[in-house]
């Protein structure tokens, strides 16, 4: 594992406004999406792909599972929680591949993102996955580039974060799934 390509990620995630935490087993995963649910006063989440012990840990901890398809319960999500393919160190993107669309509507509809990154599949730069990405792109998946949570900004340049999609990215940094 590469330590400065992990802390170069870190450094840039945390600079685009992403909150990234390291958990060491799936218990501590767990406790952190507990902590920051309750803190925002979340009670629903969604995890499409993710196992199914981490969700029925979230729901003996009082919260609610939104089971698919997400497209019906949209507007009732308040975090997503997904995997994510690949991490970028030069620029603290996440890329998320899926042919599913319960994991686009996780990412994009949420008020807050938690994205589980395993630390072996940060690569320094984006052209290190080219290959993987002309795999995905001929399957006509859905591959999302995040890099910190959503932001816009005005005429008179004030900053906005999610104005257009989640307001808050937690990237977990974690070999359990």
């Amino acid at each position: 594992m590469n330590n400065e390509r992990i802390e170069l990620f870190k450094k840039m995630a945390e600079d685009a406004s992403a909150i990234l935490y390291i958990a060491d087993t799936e218990n501590t995963v767990v406790e952190y999406i507990e902590k920051i649910m309750k803190l925002n006063g979340y009670s629903r989440f969604a995890a499409p792909g993710m196992p199914a012990a981490l969700c029925r840990n979230l729901e003996t901890g009082g919260f609610e599972k939104i089971g698919s398809p997400l497209r019906d319960r949209a507007g009732e999500i308040d975090a997503g929680i997904v995997n994510a393919s690949f991490g970028i160190a030069e620029t603290g993107t996440l890329v998320v591949n899926s042919d599913n669309e319960d994991i686009r509507l996780a990412t994009m509809l949420s008020e807050t993102n938690f994205i589980l990154l395993n630390p072996e599949n940060i690569v320094e730069k984006s052209s290190d996955i080219s290959n993987e990405l002309n795999t995905w792109f001929k399957k006509n998946n859905y591959t999302a580039f995040i890099t910190g949570p959503s932001r816009t900004a005005d005429i008179e340049r004030v900053l906005t974060l999610g104005a257009h999609g989640p307001e808050h990215l937690h990237i977990i940094l974690t070999n359990n799934k």
